[in-house]
């Protein structure tokens, strides 16, 4: 998990460093992308408490 954020990290600076984008839009980005990550592992969490995916086919 460090790996991906570092990453992310280092490329919302290089944009603000490189004045191609401003910190805020940056931290827009992050904010929008963190709330996307946390909504698909509640769904994936739901659907596995219902059992909707994890099954093997037989």
């Amino acid at each position: 998990m460090g790996v991906p954020l570092g990453a992310a990290a280092r490329v919302g600076a290089s944009r603000v460093y490189m004045r191609v984008h401003y910190p805020t839009d940056v931290l827009a980005g992050w904010s929008v992308g963190l709330k996307w990550a946390v909504g698909c592992v509640l769904v994936a969490r739901r659907l596995r408490r219902r059992k909707a995916i994890g099954r093997s086919v037989e």
